[in-house]
């Protein structure tokens, strides 16, 4: 007799992370360049928008108005690990079937390891009293992480794991795992931006300097 075929017991789950995050990054900057912003009081909030465009390029610290390539410190995008911040699980259907905030004390309550990664990221640890480094953060809205995953049985959130690391005191999520798999990044992300920073991180031998309320050099002019 013919054995009769058993179903196949693999379904999908999507994981959702949304709420706020955003892009964070940094970079070395050579001193003749932070030396010439400096003398001729230039803000580098308005040349990292694009609005001041004229510095000469030795003296460019990145390209006009293309901030995030000045990144050889770190850079990273994702959802905070916040309580403003969740993660859902829906079913095949769309129907969710686990919700928690991005609170770590919530998810531990509620079976998800939480991990933080051995570096975190400080620009004042990464350069000597002499140097100058760039730092920008880029503020978001809306769904960071949204990806499907196979699974074998019935969910289970305590087979979740998420990684984070502390940049500059703002924990961004790194990795979700599942069953010790980590899910790979394929749909991308949804999300709306609100705001921007753009700063010098500056050794403690470089001095500081306030930018001019006109800036010294041309601005762009609008189309």
């Amino acid at each position: 007799m013919a054995k009769a075929k058993t179903q196949s017991s693999k379904q999908t789950i999507n994981i959702t992370l949304s709420g706020y995050g955003g892009e964070i990054f940094a970079g070395k900057v050579d001193r003749k360049a932070y030396d010439y912003f400096s003398e001729n009081k230039i803000d580098i909030y308005e040349y990292a928008c694009g609005t001041i465009e004229d510095v000469p390029e030795e003296f460019q610290p990145f390209e006009p108005g293309i901030p995030y390539d000045c990144d050889n410190l770190f850079h990273c995008y994702g959802v905070e690990l916040a309580k403003e911040c969740n993660i859902t699980v829906s079913d095949a259907s769309g129907k969710p079937v686990f919700n928690s905030s991005l609170d770590e004390g919530e998810l531990g309550d509620k079976g998800i390891e939480v991990e933080e990664t051995v570096e975190d990221y400080y620009v004042s640890g990464m350069i000597e009293s002499d140097e100058v480094a760039f730092f920008g953060q880029h503020f978001e809205k809306g769904v960071f992480f949204d990806e499907i995953v196979t699974i074998t049985s019935p969910f289970n959130p305590s087979k979740l794991k998420i990684i984070y690391s502390d940049y500059e005191g703002v924990n961004l999520v790194q990795k979700v795992l599942y069953d010790g798999k980590e899910v790979e990044i394929e749909n991308g992300q949804s999300t709306d931006s609100k705001s921007n920073q753009y700063s010098w991180v500056l050794g403690e031998d470089v001095p500081a300097y306030k930018p001019k309320d006109k800036p010294a050099l041309k601005k762009k002019k609008k189309k």
